[in-house]
């Protein structure tokens, strides 16, 4: 009985309905893949030309960034956490200096923000990616052994990523990296390397690298920028805000003490429930 009163309230028009919906597939115009759109991103003008390569002279941390002020936010989060006490809980200026300046031509900035992409890549690939020679060092007594490096000892390896991000930068200026935009079409239809310029703050350091292709320039740079400590950026900012916190609340607090004065000054209101005076 129960089937014949689902067959009854069955209707064909329900089943060409269906059928003619599932047929039917609707075209779009949107495109497969989304066309990048640097124009939209609301970079200053001649962001991305220029990407400045600090180093701590103690631990050999790399840090880039597209200023020449290091800001403080930014490059905690470049630094990762390998061990305790391997993280320092603040930028010293006196332990940080350039070590080198890339310089791309003017209008191709574009170009610039790639390459910086292409270089934190591969770092955090040398933070995630060791092999077993990490967990050794060489023993200066017996030379054909090697000594087990403690968790500290390891935590500094890891963070030491000058070398590797010379190697990187020598491979990304020559065209390495998935999307990079270091090739550039010609009129005639050929690609070519875009030209680049190393500023060294020690030219020697370029040995890290096997080889340099034709379309890199090294430059030394000058010795008042390689010996002076870098630019912070956001402290003073900071300071100056605790400042005015401060100076804001001292007559919040003298507010606070004269109130309760002021309340003990106003005669009390007598309402229902006050008896006597």
């Amino acid at each position: 009985m129960n089937a014949a009163f689902t067959a009854s309230r069955f209707s064909i028009g329900q089943l060409g309905l269906g059928v003619s919906r599932t047929s039917v597939r609707f075209g779009h115009t949107k495109p497969r893949w989304k066309l990048p759109r640097p124009d939209l991103a609301g970079h200053a003008p001649g962001h991305g030309e220029k990407i400045y390569i600090f180093t701590n002279i103690a631990t050999d941390e790399i840090v880039y960034s597209h200023t020449k002020v290091l800001n403080v936010y930014k490059a905690f989060k470049q630094m990762p956490f390998a061990g305790k006490k391997n993280r320092p809980a603040k930028i010293r200026k006196d332990l940080w200096r350039q070590l080198a300046v890339v310089s791309f031509p003017e209008g191709l900035g574009v170009v610039g923000q790639s390459v910086f992409q292409r270089l934190r890549e591969f770092r955090m690939r040398h933070f995630l990616e060791w092999s077993d020679d990490m967990y050794l060092k060489p023993n200066p007594d017996k030379p054909h052994l090697k000594q087990s490096r403690t968790r500290q000892e390891r935590g500094r390896a890891i963070i030491a990523q000058k070398a590797n991000s010379i190697a990187d930068l020598a491979a990304v200026l020559a065209g390495a990296g998935a999307g990079t935009r270091m090739w550039l079409q010609t009129e005639s239809g050929e690609k070519t390397l875009c030209p680049a310029t190393v500023e060294w703050a020690q030219e020697s350091d370029s040995n890290y690298a096997q080889e340099w292709t034709d379309n890199v320039s090294h430059t030394q740079m000058p010795k008042e920028l390689k010996e002076s400590p870098v630019e912070v950026g956001d402290v003073a900012e900071a300071e100056a805000g605790a400042e005015a916190g401060a100076s804001s609340s001292a007559p919040a607090a003298e507010a606070t003490e004269t109130a309760p004065a002021a309340a003990e000054a106003e005669p009390k209101k007598k309402n229902m429930f006050s008896w006597g005076s």
